[in-house]
């Protein structure tokens, strides 16, 4: 019997709920173990900017996907799985392309046609549109903010 380092992890590497602070890396078991059984998979990530790669995980034998923490907003990372066994890590799986750590929403678009409908010296009744985008989420109140003719800020009144 002939022991070696497993093959690579299979691809592609697929990245998934990627976050402004995390992403979940995915791989396939790699076709070849070395001869001995896989121990655990070490996960990777290169800060596109820097070029270098630190590990940022591990997962068991078993697993086909890990969470990868610690990312930050608006950095562009690669992402890479090494299979280990007893004699060793195999090549790395890496992703192809970088993918941007951001929230997959945004601040929504500000409301559209907004009317005063009615006033009288102490109130007045708004009516609008809700906005062309909600930024990826359902919107869950409104604020209205209101400034007197002499004053420098606005205040929020509801």
């Amino acid at each position: 019997i002939i022991l070696g380092r497993p093959s690579k992890p299979l691809g592609p590497i697929e990245i998934t709920d990627i976050r402004a602070k995390k992403a979940k890396v995915h791989w396939e078991k790699p076709e070849d173990d070395g001869g001995c059984p896989v121990t655990h998979y070490v996960i990777e990530r290169q800060d596109v900017d820097t070029g270098r790669w630190v590990p940022c995980g591990e997962a068991a034998p078993d697993d086909r996907e890990a969470l990868v923490d610690g990312l930050t907003e608006g950095k562009k990372y690669k992402f890479r799985v090494k299979a280990v066994n007893q004699e060793g890590e195999s090549d790395p799986l890496e992703s192809e392309e970088p993918i941007t750590a951001k929230n997959p929403y945004t601040v929504p678009d500000p409301p559209k046609n907004v009317v005063i409908d009615d006033w009288d010296n102490v109130s007045v009744f708004l009516i609008w549109e809700t906005p062309d985008s909600d930024g990826g989420r359902p919107i869950t109140h409104y604020v209205v903010e209101q400034k007197g003719k002499y004053d420098i800020d606005f205040i929020e009144v509801f």
